[in-house]
């Protein structure tokens, strides 16, 4: 909690746009108030950079980088409303949602009900392909920056990760911090690569969707290090012998998506989407959806109501061209080896940026 001195300071420096209430919570990069945004009258949830990391970042790099992001607009990305400078202060302003994260949600209830994590992650999934046909990549999916509302999920802090991204490593090495949290992050960001693209955001959105089915993280250790080092020697335990009624199809898309590498494949790959297991469940406050679709190359598919098809669908997807294998950069894990792409339509991930769905 930030001492009186220094919240009388911001509240004084942010005066003329914002009434600060109180403090909601605090992470690694930010501290999060609730706020009055007194021009349109309404409750907003005000982000303040920790004073070393806005240091390091300066209000040039930091307002430059978030107006990128604020010019994402999806159903399911919590927007951006305002951000700037003030008295050395560098905030960022987004709606306040009287909901619950998705953390919150797993503390309450440990597991998902099947379908409500295929609707979920589907939207996760819609939101991030929408960001990566964008150029930004989150960096940082976990259960904490994913909102629930009105049951549905809206992904935070886009802003953020794109501003911190841009800083280069030495200015993370200086102020201690990393991007991404290690029980989510994908081998490459694991690894120290810098250049990541959409397939670092879907690796940590399989294992996302792996704790809400499973009530467990996929990988656990005495230390972050160790958390982060075990997804290079071995895979999470079998989602179906934590909890037995998980279909086999999710269970292999979840799995294939959390292999080590992005799987290059210099040919266009077929992803086969079998039928979804229960089209009709209901999920809090929505029906699920009984649309779908995937993507490729940054161009959207044409798609269908299940009702108008039956059968399995193919959609072409059209991979990025082959790199050395990370698995093959990485010391004392085993090659990995090229794989093709198998998805389900219950597998929620609509996505073109992410080919770990795989199978030989």
């Amino acid at each position: 909690m930030q001492t009186p001195l220094v919240l009388d300071r911001l509240r004084g420096a942010l005066s003329q746009s914002y009434t600060i209430d109180r403090e909601l919570g605090k992470g690694g990069m930010a501290t999060v108030y609730l706020a009055q945004d007194t021009k349109h009258d309404r409750l907003v949830a005000l982000k303040v950079l920790h004073p070393d990391l806005a240091a390091s970042l300066g209000p040039e790099r930091f307002l430059r980088e978030i107006k990128l992001a604020a010019k994402l607009n999806h159903p399911h990305i919590l927007g951006l409303h305002d951000s700037g400078e003030a008295d050395g202060f560098l905030y960022y302003v987004m709606p306040y949602i009287e909901g619950e994260s998705l953390r919150e949600r797993l503390d309450r209830t440990q597991q998902f009900g099947i379908d409500e994590v295929i609707h979920h992650g589907r939207a996760i999934a819609s939101a991030l392909d929408y960001a990566h046909r964008q150029g930004i990549v989150h960096r940082d999916i976990k259960p904490e920056n994913v909102m629930l509302y009105e049951g549905e999920a809206m992904v935070m802090d886009f802003g953020i990760a794109k501003a911190l991204s841009s800083a280069g490593p030495e200015t993370l090495t200086q102020t201690g911090m990393m991007i991404g949290t290690p029980a989510y992050v994908s081998p490459e960001q694991a690894a120290g690569e810098t250049n990541l693209d959409g397939k670092s955001d879907q690796y940590s959105l399989a294992c996302v969707i792996y704790e809400m089915l499973s009530g467990e993280r996929p990988f656990s250790g005495a230390t972050p290090q160790a958390v982060m080092a075990k997804r290079f020697s071995e895979m999470p335990k079998s989602l179906r012998s934590i909890r037995s009624s998980i279909p086999e199809s999710v269970e292999k898309a979840v799995t294939k998506a959390m292999a080590i590498d992005p799987s290059p494949t210099a040919d266009a790959t077929r992803l086969m989407l079998p039928p979804r297991t229960s089209p009709t469940a209901n999920t809090p406050g929505r029906l699920v959806s009984r649309r779908y679709g995937a993507l490729g190359s940054g161009q959207r598919a044409a798609t269908k109501s299940s009702s108008e098809r039956s059968g399995p669908v193919l959609i072409k997807f059209f991979p990025s061209s082959a790199t050395q294998p990370l698995s093959q950069r990485v010391a004392g894990t085993a090659p990995v080896m090229r794989k093709t792409c198998l998805m389900s339509r219950a597998s929620m991930f609509p996505v073109s940026s992410r080919q770990r769905m795989c199978s030989r």
